[in-house]
């Protein structure tokens, strides 16, 4: 089962396309080397992630609450391509003093790979929406 990003204009973007962009990105410009296929976006897919992007931050702006963003964790982590790392998508949102979701972890509590990952989030999500 390949699990897929729509794009705003239909198109289907498969996740680990946008991952291996995820990995350039950070590989490139953060120097963090993240194993996996080298996959190269063509601008137009490049463009259309943007877009989805930029539209699940509204929503995400528009309702914040914690059942609507447990609930698509919850889809994502039943993804079997997603379970290596799925420990690292649910913790990512923890913060260092305690305020984050989905646990409320602090500090050390919080895997390193989840601090990593929240670090290229945050840094592509700048990156993405200036």
């Amino acid at each position: 089962m390949e699990i897929s990003l729509r794009s705003n204009s239909g198109e289907s973007i498969p996740v680990h396309v946008y991952v291996n962009h995820v990995k350039d990105i950070v590989g490139d410009n953060v120097g963090i080397l993240l194993v996996g296929q080298d996959l190269r976006l063509t601008k137009k897919l490049e463009k259309e992630i943007s877009e989805r992007l930029r539209t699940e931050a509204v929503l995400f702006k528009a309702n914040s609450a914690r059942s609507s963003i447990i609930k698509t964790l919850t889809k994502t982590l039943q993804a079997q391509e997603l379970t290596p790392i799925a420990e690292w998508i649910l913790k990512h949102h923890e913060w260092w003093n305690g305020s984050g979701y989905p646990l409320c972890l602090k500090e050390n509590d919080i895997p390193l790979e989840c601090r990593i990952l929240a670090i290229a989030d945050a840094y592509i999500r700048v990156k993405m929406f200036p």
